[in-house]
């Protein structure tokens, strides 16, 4: 696929897999969507909508790097940079609104330590 925002890249697929549902050929049914595939993923993703139904659109890659690539990661970088004491749950809900992706907490830490800029935690009155 072209590199559309994770809306974009679900409309395109359902646009593609309505359009093979009307009887068009799979490539034409991509080119008339804007995708870039094989004729096996396009078959695959077809089959998922007949067998998931609406949930097929969803690519369960909660925390692959392709999902964080460069405005993600600047603007990770300028929230972090700005309140390094933001937890990672927090961001998992600003990405969400934001940019409407679902990333694991986990990826966050990685991609927050790969920045160089690790979560502080603010200190805790010590215990008596």
């Amino acid at each position: 696929m072209y590199w559309f925002s994770d809306a974009d890249q679900r409309a395109a697929k359902a646009t593609m897999v309505s359009s093979m549902d009307q009887g068009y050929p799979w490539h034409e049914a991509a080119s008339m969507a804007g995708v870039v595939v094989s004729r096996a993923t396009a078959y695959r993703l077809w089959l998922r909508s007949w067998r998931e139904g609406p949930s097929y659109l969803d690519d369960h890659r909660h925390g692959h790097p392709s999902k964080l690539r460069a405005p993600i990661r600047h603007w990770l970088l300028d929230t972090c940079t700005q309140a390094p004491s933001t937890p990672s749950p927090l961001l998992q809900t600003m990405l969400a609104h934001t940019f409407g992706i679902t990333v694991s907490v986990r990826q966050i830490n990685r991609v927050r330590t790969a920045l160089g800029v690790p979560s502080l935690r603010p200190h805790s009155p010590k215990k008596r």
